[in-house]
């Protein structure tokens, strides 16, 4: 199966019209709409598809803004949302596999964008009240577009010169940068919103002085190490992915993790000419929290697997890595993996001289603890551990919901689970 930039057409199409078309056939439009609810931002593909359905630049670009009404970040998720959301509740499922969501929505997206851009939202007017978002990732952006558009003034408030958060570390191949860029143009336009990038802030509690409320969105950006002997000698996730081409891999190259962010080291690494590329991951194949398109890229790129595996130690000179010590670890009878169930494997540890590069990529945490007080609310992956784009796009606008029942002295919204949002854009026309 061929990588979504390999599977490009002219101008960046994911999806021929042939392919648009049969994808769409597909869908008989649930009543019940199980898709919707398993999307964290309660976006509709019934209500997309039956609209996009005859493909004429208008209906592209009503599609577009049904999309965009719930999750300001939908050109992105349609790149990169896993299938575990939309797809696994497709009523197709069970049946002739489910409809292919995410490429529809990311193609239905730039069609829209390209057919004239995305039809424009009501803008509210501004009313007084201002709010702070701290981190401009996807968090950040869903709190300020929704704050936006009730009529709030919002500053995000960025400490790194690029905004879109850990959106900038998912590699090119598998989120082109112009549909980032022209997504966070889209929230930025929905009124009322600044962003000051290169913008760090010390002290969460002195904004109040100067905001009628704070939302903290700063995402997981402290690498997590395994504790393995010498781990400092390899290179973390964040590090890597922020700048790969700075990074001269050209041997073999073992990555620690088995998640998302591990394989898109491994893939980077072995797209930019290193001769192998290994995971060591304490999980066995068959539990490494991938997507079906994601263990696809493993077979593609030929990336070997070491599951059960626990790298212990790191051999450097000279600042080059020259081997690894390894052990295997087993999983206790009848228990589901977690780190709290496994344990070495007595006598297992084996040498590693080939392995000549080695990335961490276990995990992230927050940078500082969550802040609280009085009008300052946090939400994102700060709060709720790593999750996908749309999810943290749920999670900040539950956040702009709460802050704007604070500010207005209403009830507080119940939210079953933070990172499931289902009130839309109130600008959407």
């Amino acid at each position: 199966m061929k990588n979504k930039d390999e599977r490009k057409r002219n101008e960046g199409y994911l999806m021929t019209d042939k392919q648009m078309r049969e994808e769409m056939l597909r869908c008989i439009y649930c009543e019940d709409k199980p898709c919707m609810e398993a999307c964290p931002v309660d976006c509709s593909p019934a209500d997309f598809i039956m609209a996009a359905r005859n493909m004429t630049d208008a209906d592209m670009r009503r599609a577009t803004a049904i999309i965009m009404k719930d999750n300001p970040f939908g050109g992105i998720c349609g790149m990169v949302c896993p299938d575990r959301h939309c797809m696994d509740a497709c009523s197709r499922k069970l049946f002739d596999g489910p409809i292919n969501i995410p490429d529809l929505q990311a193609e239905i997206v730039q069609r829209g964008k390209e057919a004239g851009g995305i039809p424009e939202f009501n803008i509210s007017e501004r009313y007084g009240m201002k709010v702070a978002v701290v981190g401009g990732g996807p968090a950040g952006y869903g709190a300020a577009s929704f704050l936006a558009q009730k009529g709030y003034t919002v500053d995000i408030f960025e400490a790194r010169e690029e905004t879109g958060g850990m959106c900038n570390l998912i590699p090119d191949y598998r989120l082109d940068r112009e549909v980032l860029k022209t997504d966070m143009e889209f929230a930025e336009s929905l009124g009322g919103i600044s962003v000051k990038r290169n913008s760090k802030i010390e002290d969460v509690a002195a904004l109040k002085a100067d905001y009628d409320a704070v939302i903290v969105a700063t995402g997981l950006w402290t690498p997590i190490y395994p504790g393995a002997e010498n781990e400092e000698a390899a290179i973390d996730s964040i590090a890597y992915l922020s700048d790969p081409k700075s990074f001269s891999l050209k041997g073999r190259v073992g990555v620690v993790g088995g998640g998302a962010t591990a394989l898109d080291c491994a893939v980077t690494a072995k797209r930019n000419g290193a001769s192998g590329v290994e995971l060591f991951a304490l999980e066995n194949i068959s539990e490494l929290p991938l997507s079906v398109k994601e263990r696809e890229e493993l077979l593609e790129y030929g990336i070997d697997v070491s599951g059960r595996t626990k790298v212990v130690s790191v051999k450097a000179s000279n600042n080059e890595i020259t081997g690894i010590k390894t052990v295997k670890v087993k999983l206790a009878p009848g228990k589901e993996f977690s780190l709290a169930a496994i344990s070495d494997v007595e006598g297992s540890e084996q040498e590693r001289s080939d392995i000549e590069h080695l990335i961490i990529a276990v995990g992230n945490r927050a940078e500082n603890p969550v802040v609280s007080g009085e009008g300052i609310f946090s939400a994102g992956d700060c709060v709720e551990g790593p999750t996908t784009v749309v999810e943290a796009v749920a999670a900040g606008k539950n956040a702009a919901l709460k802050v704007d029942a604070y500010v207005m002295k209403t009830a507080s919204p119940e939210i079953e689970v933070e990172t499931k949002n289902r009130v839309p854009l109130p600008g959407y026309v």
